[in-house]
């Protein structure tokens, strides 16, 4: 059973986002895909100052927002992968998301515009963040901040790019991470290949869709900064916060991933929302639990970066 406000959401997402369209010129699902800041329209909050700016990456620019809190922390920051199935968004499309990130964190929270499958494919949007932590790590002060310990959070496919950094930073030495939360991630691609279960706001063709966009073969949905809990090893991975939703075919990546997580000895607080949905972060209007739920998991962000220092 949903919880209320929930089924209005899901009736006015349907109205825009119909179940096939992943069926329909790429283009096409972007322009409704980011016509939704328009159907639940949020402003920023009252006191955070934004800040566009462009950072060189892998011969080009990657374009960036920073979003700093008035009294934030200046020690240290989050960075945030917005979710959109590796294809659809912008920075517009989640710019309210990643504003009140910061401001209920109190941390300043830099967003990064990772490039978009299928013209850029795996690994280019994992590579996008990774740059990004690395000049958070080298050059703060481009950022507005000073050093200090750096959180990562994602909801969806940006929480598949955030656990994969979290790997790279853990093998490669660094820049380390202090923290990861993480909202319905998407941690194996690979098991949507032979169907797998429809959900609300969310298919199993878009899901089988959406992963074969990201790749540039078959092969390397098995890739373990793909489909980490297919094939990553996950011990000595830094503190995470998930929230899952019961009313979501990927709750059990997040299930899955934090009862690894806890048998390799990492610190994890998992939290699954009864009623909700798939991602539910654009329902924070309508729907009074989904934002309770998003409030409590900044909460706990927070706290998390809090210990870092």
């Amino acid at each position: 059973m949903t919880r209320p406000g929930m089924a209005e959401f899901i009736t006015r997402f349907d109205g825009v986002i119909p179940n096939d369209m992943y069926t329909l010129p790429i283009e096409e699902q972007r322009r409704l895909y980011r016509s939704l800041p328009a159907v639940f329209p949020y402003e920023r909050p009252a006191g955070v100052a934004v800040r566009d700016i462009a950072v060189p990456a892998g011969g080009s620019t990657l374009p960036v927002r920073c979003y700093l809190p008035a009294g934030a922390a200046k020690s240290g920051a989050l960075c945030y992968a917005r979710g959109d199935g590796f294809c659809l968004g912008s920075l517009d499309t989640h710019d309210t998301v990643a504003a009140e990130l910061a401001s209920r964190t109190g941390r300043i929270t830099i967003f990064p515009d990772v490039r978009l499958a299928p013209e850029h494919k795996f690994p280019a949007a994992v590579q996008d963040l990774r740059r990004m932590i690395e000049m958070l790590a080298a050059e703060p002060a481009a950022f507005g901040v000073t050093p200090g310990p750096i959180g990562l959070v994602g909801d969806s496919s940006g929480a598949n790019l955030v656990v994969a950094n979290c790997l790279l930073a853990r093998d490669r030495g660094g820049p380390p991470i202090c923290c990861h939360g993480l909202v319905s991630p998407v941690l194996d691609l690979s098991r949507w290949l032979g169907g797998g279960e429809d959900a609300p706001i969310l298919s199993a063709g878009e899901m089988a869709y959406y992963a074969g966009c990201y790749v540039n073969r078959t092969e390397e949905l098995l890739d373990p900064l793909v489909s980490p809990l297919r094939s990553a090893r996950l011990h000595d991975l830094p503190p995470v916060t998930i929230l899952a939703t019961e009313l979501d075919s990927l709750r059990a990546d997040a299930v899955e991933y934090a009862t690894r997580l806890i048998a390799a000895g990492a610190r994890v607080e998992l939290v699954v929302e009864p009623g909700l949905v798939h991602a539910p972060l654009r329902a924070r209007r309508l729907c009074p639990d989904a934002a309770r739920a998003w409030d409590d998991f900044c909460r706990s962000v927070g706290r998390l970066m809090d210990r870092a220092g």
